[in-house]
């Protein structure tokens, strides 16, 4: 399974934000706030496929305007703090047909979220940065309304009581108390519900469009998967990226992608080599059925050492199966090499040289890693594939743990850097002492401001506030990255040893080509079309060739005696 994009923020005023806004940007639309007399058009936004606005059948009919109805919301809103509308940003697999977007997007928030009450504003997107990257924007409105369709409250108070079910006074008089959702939009459970009904929908749409893609909306940890996540690059690192300038994130983006890439190549390896080891007990013990009944030729199966025996009927089949059952991956290389070099007997000079000197290099390199590491049964080779499963997994999480603190002084020099060029900004501001001057420099400077206080906020959380210690984090930086790379050779093993037992693995296949798991007679017909029986089949035709052909020659001679008076006793 893939992953896709999931973002979900809510719109707050708080962070001089706006919900008319946000419509005009995902939408590529001319829209007027009526809130600061303002008309928001971002006339640069292009790759807009579609857009909609899908209402409640208790809402009024002119909030299908988006304009209207994100001014409603605006206005309803009264609060400067005011959480105004929820958005989600997602990414649409491009396995599914264009034409089916608008489709998938509209039944996805029909079942989620407009049945339950809420207005929502659509638009898909095809393009980001000019590269292909289909994705969709979703507004809602988080005030319910009633069957009027007038706004009704988000929450409502509830006193908080005592062990005796009497009110809890606070020193100032008032009664502590908290507020409930009235509609249980905000609870986290929702979060979760959500993603899961995009996962389910969207594999519906993969199905239907015949692929085998599948996406899955757990994290890489809930996954079990050794996956890192990338880091967020924000727009100006995408920008200085898009402009082909490197950058600390964009490395270690590129970095993670790597390992990612890496990771899964291995657990699709490991995955497979399970799986078949899993149904290579039951294709042994077809094997020694067929051999006990006759329908396997048992000289593949001969021990090595008993391999020159000119009268391979004086073999004990018996012990061929004993040895079998005990040492099952031995045999089967042995087994291996007797059937190719049977199968190559009738090919041209060059070709069977060529052809055994293949398959001795496979068998060489695959009797030497069983003998190497003992791996004489299925239950051995086993063992040995949760251990390399194991391992990989292992440096997974060390590389993880690396990549998550890589991540994290990534983003608390970039935060620096932040503070540090709006540092000016902000100190010009807390020498205004007026209230009104104190105001009016921010109204003009509100973006480097906010900016720089954004970035304090996540380093006092990340890093105790300090601006002071970016040697201390390039060392411990340098440090990460050199630990990280030592991984790299004990990765490099597990990928040789998969290698290994693929080699094995092959061998094993090409022994035990005859024991199929399909009915008998699908079986009989596969036989029928072996290689070996083909020469056979083949050999027996130019006897048949022959013989007639003597016949023939005998009743000529026959003929001329006859015609000479020759007495035929």
């Amino acid at each position: 399974m893939s992953t896709t994009h999931f973002n979900m923020k809510i719109v707050k005023r708080s962070k001089g934000e706006s919900a008319v806004a946000a419509a005009a940007y995902q939408s590529g639309e001319k829209l007027y706030s009526e809130r600061d007399s303002k008309t928001k058009h971002y006339s640069m936004k292009q790759g807009i496929v579609s857009t909609e606005v899908i209402i409640p059948s208790n809402a009024p009919e002119e909030y299908k305007d988006r304009n209207t109805l994100w001014n409603a919301v605006e206005k309803v809103e009264k609060q400067w703090n005011s959480q105004l509308a929820r958005r989600f940003i997602i990414g649409i697999p491009k396995e599914i047909p264009e034409n089916q977007y608008s489709e998938l997007v509209h039944e996805y928030c029909m079942k989620g979220f407009v049945e339950k009450g809420m207005c929502c504003d659509i638009a898909i997107h095809e393009k980001y940065g000019g590269e292909r990257n289909p994705h969709a924007h979703i507004l809602l409105t988080l005030r319910p309304m009633d069957e009027h369709g007038n706004w009704t409250d988000k929450s409502h108070k509830v006193y908080d009581l005592d062990e005796f079910g009497e009110r809890i006074k606070l020193p100032n008089g008032e009664y502590k108390s908290h507020k409930v959702s009235t509609t249980g939009w905000d609870e986290q459970s929702n979060a979760e519900a959500w993603r899961h009904d995009w996962e389910t929908i969207v594999n519906e749409y993969l199905e239907r469009a015949g692929s085998d893609v599948r996406i899955d909306m757990r994290s890489y940890e809930r996954q079990g998967k050794a996956q890192v996540p990338t880091v967020h690059m924000g727009p100006a690192v995408t920008n200085m990226e898009r402009r082909g300038i490197q950058t600390d994130i964009g490395n270690l983006n590129r970095d993670i992608k790597a390992f990612n890439s890496r990771f899964s190549e291995l657990r699709r390896k490991i995955s497979g080599l399970t799986y078949w080891i899993s149904h290579l007990t039951h294709k042994i013990d077809r094997l020694i059925e067929d051999i006990r009944s006759g329908r396997e030729e048992v000289k593949y199966w001969v021990p090595a050492d008993e391999s020159r025996r000119a009268d391979i009927k004086d073999i004990n089949k018996e012990n061929i199966i004993k040895a079998l059952e005990k040492m099952p991956v031995i045999h089967s290389l042995t087994a291996f090499m007797n059937k190719r070099t049977e199968e190559n007997r009738n090919l041209p000079i060059e070709e069977r040289m060529a052809a055994i000197r293949r398959d001795q290099a496979i068998f060489s390199k695959a009797t030497q890693y069983v003998t190497i590491h003992k791996l004489s049964s299925i239950s051995e080779l086993d063992k040995k594939v949760s251990q390399l499963e194991y391992a990989y997994k292992k440096i997974g999480a060390a590389v993880k743990y690396h990549d998550r603190r890589l991540k994290e002084i990534s983003m608390i020099e970039t935060k620096t850097g932040i503070m540090r060029k709006n540092q000016s900004v902000v100190d010009e501001l807390n020498k205004k002492k007026f209230k009104k001057t104190r105001s009016d420099f921010y109204e003009k400077h509100r973006p480097e401001i906010d900016e720089y206080y954004k970035a304090k906020k996540y380093l006092e959380i990340h890093n105790s506030g300090r601006i002071d210690n970016i040697s201390d984090l390039n060392s411990e930086k340098k440090k990460l990255q050199a630990e990280k790379a030592d991984l790299d050779p004990k990765l490099a093993k597990i990928e040789k040893d998969l290698e290994e037992i693929n080699a094995i693995k092959y061998c094993v296949d090409i022994a035990l080509e005859r024991v199929k798991e399909e009915p008998s007679d699908v079986a009989k017909e596969i036989k029928q079309d072996s290689v070996l029986l083909k020469i056979q089949k083949k050999q027996e035709e130019v006897k048949k060739a022959e013989a007639a052909r003597k016949q023939n020659d005998k009743r000529s001679n026959i003929k001329r005696k006859t015609v000479k008076g020759e007495t035929l006793d």
